[in-house]
Parts: structure tokens; C-alpha cells; sequence
């Protein structure tokens, strides 16, 4: 059954393309022999992986591999997608040249978001940045300095995502913690929960853990559940710190139910002493007593 399903697939992301690269043409009937993908124009691909929904994974998986094969294969293709990307840069031709790192590409992504380009070749550069995730040390230090004169909170916020996270280098490192600190105290709320949401991708070590715990007390409450969620990486000295910090916001009863709920899961991940494992255990009925309630199966 499974392999039917997938010809299933196959069939209509080939009646998806030969329909985009040959409106006239006769759709084949069951049975009938279907031309291979890697016959199409590389447009014709690129269109109906673009028209792809969420509805439509499984077709959109199929067509990954045949554009990643291409990639793989021949270098014009490469060469092809990259400049499409710096002549109309979107979330399809992100996604592709992302999974697929190369120098080229990284060169390209980190000269469009210079300061001065169009807005929107800038985020998605932004985009195609995170999705390769690691940098060559001269290009991580090249966004580290683009990122320093940033002052758009969107492109921003984008740009914090680009960082790479495990960074070896001691002065990548420093200054990528640095950046995250001067990011944290933001204006603008939705850069502040970024950082720290980036903060506490990679270990949270003693150096960086009062940006963490300096966010636990702020204004808005999306930063201080963010703040909250990254002690989760936390692989310090001073686990007594963050238990107490931690405790005392999941048991502030004027605190906002998620700061709370995500304090009481995060502190599941850390050795707790006999009152502090008693306090998360009374959190734990309260939330399922709520739970129940939202469900209607309390009795009368």
C-alpha cells in the first residue's frame, strides 16, 4: 500500500509540472509509463515546488530531491539557483540553496544583507543564512558586524537566527555573546525574546546566564518565558541560582500562566531538594486540575 501511495505521489508532481511546462498536454492514464522528472526545465520544477502547499509535503519532498540532485550533479544548476536567489530572492530558492551549503552561497547571502539593500532581499538573505546554519569563521565575523549597526527590529530579529550556535572560536564566541547581551535589552520586545531564544539554543554557560536571568522580571511576558525556556540549556556551576530564580516564578501567583507553566518545565530538567520538588509537585495538580476543568470532566 505504501508504495502505491507513493506512485500516487509521483504521478500527480508529474502532472503538476507537465501541466505548468505544457498546458495542452494529455494527462496519461493509469498504467501509462510517466516521463521521469529530471526531463523538465528547471523553471518548470522550481514553479511547482513554489505552488506546493502545506497540504502538499509528500510532493514537495519528491521535487527537493530531484532540484538537490541537479544541485549535486551540476554545478550550472547551482550557479543557476544562486543567481535567481540575488535577482529575486524568496523562501523556495532559500530552502533549496540552504540545504545545500557552499562558499558561493554564503557569499552571496551575506553581500545582500548589507546595510542598504532592498528590505526584503535582506530578510530573505536573513532566511537563507539560518538555514545553513554554520558559517566559515570570516563569514560569521562578517555578520557579527553587519548585525552591530542593525537598527530594523524585524531584520533584526531575522539576523539572530542567522547566527551560527556552537560556536567553537573564543572570539566568535565572545562577540556573538555580546551581540546576544545588547540584543536582550532591546526596545523592542520581539528582539529581546529572539536573543534569548538563540541564547538558549547552544549551552548557557556561567558567562552568559545573568543575560538569562536578567530577562526573568521583564515588562513583557513573552520575554520572560523565553528567558525562562533558555535556562533549559543552562550547564553552569550555579544550578542553585536558577532552581531559586526559576521557583520563584512559577510559584508568583500574579505571574502570567505560561511564565509560569514554562518556569514548572523547565525546572523538571534540574536536581531539586525535598521543598523544591514539593512545590513543583503542587504546581503539577494545579495544572491538572486546570487541565481537567478546560476538559469539563470535573464532577458535579
Amino acid at each position: 500500500m505504501e508504495r502505491e501511495i507513493v506512485e500516487l505521489q509521483r504521478r500527480a508532481v508529474y502532472a503538476e509540472v507537465a501541466e505548468r511546462a505544457d498546458p495542452t498536454a494529455q494527462v496519461a492514464e493509469p498504467g501509462a509509463a510517466e516521463p521521469a522528472l529530471d526531463g523538465f526545465a528547471l523553471e518548470d520544477l522550481l514553479a511547482a515546488r513554489r505552488a506546493c502547499g502545506h497540504d502538499d509535503e509528500a510532493q514537495g519532498a519528491l521535487l527537493d530531491a530531484e532540484l538537490r540532485r541537479r544541485m549535486i550533479e551540476d554545478p550550472e544548476v547551482l550557479a543557476s539557483l544562486q543567481g535567481a536567489f540575488q535577482r529575486a530572492p524568496d523562501a523556495t530558492l532559500a530552502a533549496l540553496l540552504g540545504g545545500f551549503p557552499h562558499p558561493e552561497t554564503e557569499r552571496i547571502a551575506l553581500q545582500m544583507v548589507a546595510p542598504g539593500a532592498p528590505r526584503q532581499h535582506r530578510l530573505q538573505a536573513f532566511e537563507l543564512l539560518d538555514r545553513l546554519d554554520h558559517l566559515a569563521p570570516e563569514n560569521h565575523a562578517a555578520l557579527l558586524d553587519a548585525l552591530r549597526v542593525e537598527t530594523d527590529p524585524e531584520l533584526l530579529g531575522a539576523a539572530l537566527y542567522a547566527l551560527p550556535h556552537g560556536v567553537v572560536d573564543p572570539g566568535l564566541h565572545e562577540r556573538t555573546q555580546a551581540l546576544l547581551g545588547s540584543a536582550s535589552t532591546h526596545q523592542d520586545a520581539g528582539v529581546r525574546a529572539r536573543a534569548l531564544l538563540v541564547l538558549g539554543l547552544g549551552p548557557l554557560d556561567d558567562d552568559a546566564l545573568p543575560l538569562a536571568l536578567g530577562r526573568l522580571t521583564d515588562d513583557a511576558p513573552e520575554v520572560r518565558a523565553t528567558a525562562v525556556s533558555a535556562l533549559r540549556s543552562y550547564r553552569g556551576r550555579d544550578v542553585e541560582a536558577v532552581t531559586r530564580a526559576l521557583r520563584a516564578r512559577m510559584n508568583d501567583a500574579r505571574e502570567a500562566p505560561a511564565v509560569r507553566q514554562a518556569a514548572w518545565t523547565t525546572l523538571a530538567g534540574f536536581p531539586l531538594d525535598r521543598e523544591a520538588h514539593a512545590e513543583w509537585s503542587a504546581f503539577r495538580h494545579t495544572l491538572e486540575g486546570q487541565q481537567q476543568v478546560q476538559r469539563g470532566s470535573l464532577p458535579e
